[in-house]
């Protein structure tokens, strides 16, 4: 009799210590896809605000064009009003003028730096999520198996 029982308990032992391992397994497996989930999530939103970065500065470059224009066309007033800026009416043109030129090659540098990189990320972001969905896939195959044998 004691024989028997302790066939049963080390059966029994065996039985969940493979259980705590497939346990393990698919906790190590949950963690490896938040991390990855995760790490997709911020690039997203990287590529998200470098994109709105670059328009911003896109945004801004026609804003300079458009105020250089009007100081050649002497309607600077006007323009500052049209746009919103309206504390720049009590600066001279010519300060205007060169603030204007000095800042449009750091603006188009900018613009390209970000637009280099953002093809890059946008590739990232594809590895990532194919790798997200297969440990996904991984994660529910497991767990399907877990289930099956536990019937």
């Amino acid at each position: 009799m004691q024989r028997i029982l302790y066939r049963i308990d080390h059966g029994y032992l065996r039985f969940l210590k493979w259980h705590f391992k497939q346990l393990a397994m698919n906790t190590e497996a949950l963690d490896q896809l938040l991390s990855k989930f995760t790490a997709k999530q911020k690039l997203q939103e990287s590529i998200s605000l470098d994109e709105q970065h670059s328009e911003i500065l896109e945004d801004k470059s026609r804003w300079n064009k458009r105020a250089r224009e009007a100081l050649k066309n002497a309607k600077l007033r006007e323009t500052w009003f049209s746009l919103g800026r309206e504390s720049f009416v009590l600066l001279p043109n010519d300060f205007i003028q060169s603030s204007l030129v000095a800042e449009e090659p750091e603006l188009y540098q900018q613009i390209e730096s970000i637009q280099k990189k953002l093809p890059e990320k946008r590739r990232r972001l594809e590895v990532m999520e194919e790798e997200v969905s297969r440990l996904t896939e991984e994660l529910l195959a497991s767990m399907e198996t877990q289930k099956q044998l536990q019937k």
